[in-house]
C-alpha cells in the first residue's frame, strides 16, 4: 500500500492499525512513523505512551523532553544511595558503612528535586500515570515535599509507590498537607512482603492518613502494606467509589474488627486480605458476636489468608461472587526463613471439618473457581461432596493438603472419582 492510500483512511481505522502494531511490534511502529510526518504526529502517543525514566543522579535541571505526549511516566532509581542503604541494615559495624552520596539520612531519596519534578511532571498534559519504582530490599523512601507534588497533579488518575517508604521519616518543615480532594482513582503502595525489621516507620502512617482523606471519596483502587496501613482513619471515612482493596502483610490491628471500615465499602468488588499472623488464632474480620446487616452486592472475588472459623463474614456473601481463595499467606515453605529475617510467623489453618463448615456458610451458587488449604482429617471426602453441592458452576477447584504423618498423597486423588 503506498503511502497515499494509507493517509486515505479514515481516523478510526489508522488508530486500530497503530494501536495493532504498538501490541504486537513496537519496531514495526517505529517504521511506520518514520514515513511520513503525518504518520509521525499520529505515532507519537502510542510511540511514547509509556516513558521510563532511569535516574542515578539527582534531578537538577529538565529531564524530559517538552510537551511529552505520554500517559504512563515510571521512574526508576538506581542511584547508589539505595543499594548503600541496603548494606547498612546488614552490616552491624557503623564504621563499615558505605558513604551517602545524595542525602544524609538512608531513608529518604535524595535524587528527586521538588520543584524541578513538579515542572516537568505539569508539562505533561496527557499524564494519567505516575509509577515510582525502586529495589525491593531497601529501606529507602521518597520525602513528603515529593510526594505532595506527584499527588497534587490536577490530571493524575493513578499513582503507583513500589518498594519505595511512603514519607518515611517526619521533618516539621514539610508540613503533612494535602488539599482536598484529589482527584486521584487510583493509589498502589507495595513492598516485599518478606523484608526484614524495620516492617514499617510510624510516620508513614501519619503521612498515609493525610493522604487518604484526601482521595477516599474518588478512590476506586487501593493497595497498602498493612504495618503502614492507618486503620483508625480507614474505619472512620466513606469509600462510595471502591472497587478494589488490596491489604498485604503482617496483620496486628487489635481495634475495631475490619468489617467496620469494609461496611463503607459498598462498591467492592475485589477484596484480597494477604495477611500474616503472629498469633496462633486468626482474627474473624466480622466477629460473630457484631449484629448488623452489610453487604456488598458487587463482590465478585475474596481472598482471605487465614479464614476463621467463627467469621460471619462468609455467611454474608452475596451470590455475585466468582472466586474465592481461602489459602495462607505467606506460603508456609518460608516457616524455616523466618529466624533468619527474625519473624515470629504462625501459620494455624482449619483441618478438613473446619473447612466444610466455613464453605457451608457460604451462599454462591454462582461461583467459577475456589482454592483452599486445610490439615487432612477424616472428612475429606464429606468436603469434597459439599464443594460439588454447594459451588455447581465451579470451573477450577485448587486444594493444597497438608497430610497427616504416614497418610498416602494418593487416597484423596482416588477417591475424588466418587465423590
Amino acid at each position: 500500500m503506498t503511502s497515499t492510500r494509507l493517509l486515505s483512511l479514515n481516523h478510526d481505522v489508522l488508530t486500530m492499525i497503530i494501536e495493532e502494531l504498538h501490541a504486537t511490534s513496537l519496531r514495526a511502529l517505529q517504521q511506520l512513523s518514520m514515513t511520513c510526518q503525518h504518520l509521525r504526529r499520529r505515532s507519537m502517543p502510542m510511540l511514547f505512551r509509556t516513558c521510563v525514566v532511569v535516574q542515578k543522579v539527582p534531578i537538577k535541571e529538565a529531564f524530559l523532553p517538552d510537551t511529552l505526549p505520554s500517559r504512563n511516566l515510571v521512574l526508576r532509581d538506581v542511584c547508589p544511595d539505595w543499594y548503600a542503604a541496603v548494606v547498612r541494615r546488614r552490616l552491624p559495624d557503623p564504621t563499615t558503612y558505605p558513604p551517602m552520596h545524595y542525602t544524609q539520612d538512608p531513608l529518604l531519596c535524595g535524587i528527586f528535586d521538588g520543584t524541578t519534578l513538579g515542572s516537568a511532571l505539569r508539562a505533561m498534559p496527557k499524564l494519567r500515570s505516575v509509577t515510582v519504582w525502586c529495589g525491593e530490599d531497601t529501606d529507602h523512601g521518597l520525602p513528603w515535599h515529593v510526594l505532595q507534588v506527584i499527588l497534587t497533579l490536577p490530571h493524575l488518575h493513578d499513582f503507583s509507590c513500589h518498594h519505595y517508604r511512603f514519607s518515611p521519616t517526619a521533618d516539621p518543615s514539610d508540613g503533612l498537607v494535602l488539599d482536598a480532594p484529589l482527584p486521584l482513582t487510583s493509589f498502589r503502595y507495595k513492598l516485599n512482603a518478606y523484608r526484614p525489621v524495620p516492617r514499617a516507620h510510624d510516620p508513614e502512617k501519619d503521612a498515609l492518613s493525610v493522604f487518604l482523606k484526601a482521595c477516599h471519596a474518588a478512590l476506586e483502587v487501593l493497595w497498602l502494606p498493612t504495618e503502614s496501613t492507618p486503620f483508625h482513619t480507614m474505619l472512620s471515612l466513606e469509600w462510595p467509589s471502591l472497587r478494589e482493596l488490596r491489604l498485604r502483610g503482617e496483620f496486628t490491628w487489635d481495634g475495631d474488627p475490619l468489617v467496620f471500615a469494609l461496611r463503607n465499602m459498598p462498591k467492592l468488588r475485589l477484596l484480597k486480605l494477604d495477611f500474616a499472623l503472629l498469633r496462633d488464632t486468626p482474627r474473624p474480620i466480622w466477629p460473630e458476636n457484631h449484629t448488623a446487616s452489610y453487604s456488598w452486592p458487587e463482590l465478585i472475588d475474596l481472598q482471605v489468608s487465614f479464614p476463621c472459623i467463627d467469621d460471619q463474614l462468609y455467611a454474608h456473601l452475596t451470590p455475585t461472587l466468582r472466586r474465592l481463595s481461602l489459602r495462607f499467606f505467606p506460603h508456609r515453605i518460608i516457616d524455616s526463613w523466618c529466624t533468619q529475617w527474625k519473624r515470629n510467623w504462625r501459620f494455624p489453618s482449619p483441618s478438613a471439618e473446619q473447612l466444610r463448615d466455613i464453605l457451608r456458610h457460604c451462599c454462591c451458587p454462582d461461583l467459577k473457581h475456589l482454592e483452599v488449604k486445610y490439615h487432612q482429617d477424616g472428612y475429606e471426602q464429606h468436603l469434597i461432596k459439599d464443594i460439588a453441592s454447594l459451588f455447581p458452576s465451579l470451573k477450577s477447584l485448587k486444594i493444597l493438603r497438608y497430610c497427616q504423618e504416614g497418610a498416602a498423597d494418593l487416597d484423596m486423588v482416588r477417591q475424588m472419582p466418587t465423590c
